[in-house]
């Protein structure tokens, strides 16, 4: 299932299951009181959960950008293996352009720069 499907709720539950949220603090106090290895073992699964959440979010948060950028308003057919720059317009709708922001500004805001690559995701330049 690709991310850009998942709803909420799913996304919700994926960051739950992420937190340890069953072990609470005092819990492991008491048991790391009895072995000195378990706390290590501990802080190191604790870590990699941790790391494994920032992973997650920073995924989710990119499937949400080339979704974005994926349904931006165009006026041609997009091409892997080239930038396209991204703007908004004064109704705050996303378009895509061939032109760079330093070649005109009828644009509200610059979303950015981005490479479109040939698996189909827009990688910021």
């Amino acid at each position: 299932m690709a991310l850009s499907s998942l709803d909420k709720e799913n996304v919700s539950r994926l960051m739950e299951s992420l937190a340890l949220g069953e072990l609470n603090e005092s819990k492991s106090k008491d048991l790391m009181v009895y072995s000195a290895s378990f706390g290590s073992k501990l802080k190191f699964l604790f870590e990699q959960s941790q790391y494994i959440r920032e992973q997650a979010i920073k995924l989710i948060e990119n499937a949400e950008l080339n979704k974005r950028l994926h349904e931006a308003k165009c006026q041609f057919k997009k091409v892997y293996g080239k930038v396209y720059h991204f703007y908004t317009n004064d109704k705050d709708e996303t378009f895509c352009s061939i032109i760079g922001p330093d070649e005109w500004t009828m644009y509200k805001t610059f979303v950015g720069s981005f490479y479109l690559g040939h698996d189909g995701e827009f990688i910021r330049s």
